[in-house]
């Protein structure tokens, strides 16, 4: 590197044609009429050259040390004498204060404390505690900060990176998910990192009993209330059914969070219970009202919209869900199967009957 500072434009000073300093017309002034294009100048020593007379030195100065002259293509000369004489074309060595040493980069940073290499490589992905995988623009997370690389790339930094991050990412983060997202998330996670997941939160808005009901109830509720699948057919949403509900029984979370926003204060109960049940083990279940940056809310336990959650057994739970989407016409055909619809309470208790021991628990 040259001893001579350059760089670009910095003070409103420029060459004139004579070789001598005059102001740099100030940015806020016209335009030349003649010229509506701006020159590009460089720092060069204690003056400025434009662009093109820098740019052309430069080449020629590499140039003679690529050929310093006839007696280079001499076979006798040794390498000191043509390094010398190509190092003699290039001008005088750097001063101390203009190199910069570039050195290996990650052994310095694996030598950091593993909490401060946590925090660089978290903040470089713009991680925070939740991460938002509920594809929902309502509920995007606007105020996350922007992420110098994506959370793929950093955990390709290195095989050391991978195995220290990936798990304490997967223990520590708050997964955030709407009505899809789930199955392709836990199966990707894979068997080795799939018990580092300990914290899950569900927005499942208006349908989330019948959502519940469809992937993750219990197979006694799912085969008497068979409700129709949208996308028709049978065998494949059954085995996407079967493999949520297998993976979901290889996690033990430490936290499952349920945004109750939307969801029918009488469906709260059935959707909890089927939620927890779900899983290999639930320490603590939380509620949250919304998922709207800065206007999320955590719901406490004596909260008149949580009154029913945690009472009731399956039977009355199942019955009382024929009974609210009976009588809603256009919704029953979706939530149970149609041989539902006209079956008396009585008949109801019969088919459960088949199920006691589970129904009555």
């Amino acid at each position: 590197m040259k001893s001579k500072s350059m760089g670009l434009l910095s003070s409103e000073v420029k060459l004139t044609e004579d070789g001598e300093e005059e102001p740099w017309p100030s940015s806020q002034g016209k335009p030349n009429p003649s010229n509506s294009y701006y020159n590009l100048v460089i720092r060069f020593g204690s003056g400025w050259l434009s662009a093109r007379d820098y740019f052309n030195k430069l080449y020629f100065r590499h140039l003679a040390a690529r050929l310093p002259g006839g007696h280079n293509h001499c076979i006798t000369d040794t390498a000191d004498y043509v390094f010398r004489i190509r190092s003699q074309a290039l001008g005088p060595p750097p001063s101390e204060r203009d190199t910069v040493p570039i050195q290996p980069l990650f052994h310095p940073f694996q030598r950091l404390p593993a909490e401060l290499q946590d925090m660089i490589l978290m903040t470089a992905a713009g991680l925070t505690r939740d991460y938002d995988l509920t594809n929902d623009p309502r509920r995007n997370l606007h105020n996350s900060p922007k992420r110098a690389v994506s959370l793929s790339t950093m955990l390709r930094i290195s095989r050391h990176v991978h195995t220290t991050m990936r798990p304490h990412i997967l223990h520590s983060t708050i997964f955030h998910f709407g009505l899809s997202g789930t199955t392709t998330f836990l199966w990707q996670s894979g068997p080795v990192y799939r018990p580092h997941i300990k914290r899950l939160a569900f927005h499942f808005g208006r349908n989330a009993l019948l959502h519940c009901v469809r992937w993750l109830a219990a197979d006694p509720i799912f085969e008497l209330l068979d409700p129709p699948r949208p996308s028709g057919g049978i065998g494949l949403p059954l085995f996407w059914r079967c493999q949520l509900r297998a993976l979901a029984k290889e996690v033990h979370l430490l936290e499952l969070i349920v945004d109750i926003e939307g969801i029918p204060k009488e469906d709260l109960a059935m959707v909890v219970r089927i939620l927890r049940e779900a899983f290999g083990s639930v320490e603590r279940v939380k509620f949250v009202d919304g998922f709207v940056p800065g206007k999320t809310g955590a719901v406490e336990m004596g909260d008149e919209r949580l009154a029913d959650v945690g009472t009731g057994v399956w039977r009355e739970l199942v019955k009382g869900y024929i009974e609210r989407y009976r009588r809603s016409i256009g919704w029953h055909n979706w939530h149970f199967k149609m041989d539902l619809v006209t079956l008396k309470e009585g008949e109801v208790d019969l088919l459960m009957d088949k199920e006691t021991e589970f129904f009555d628990s």
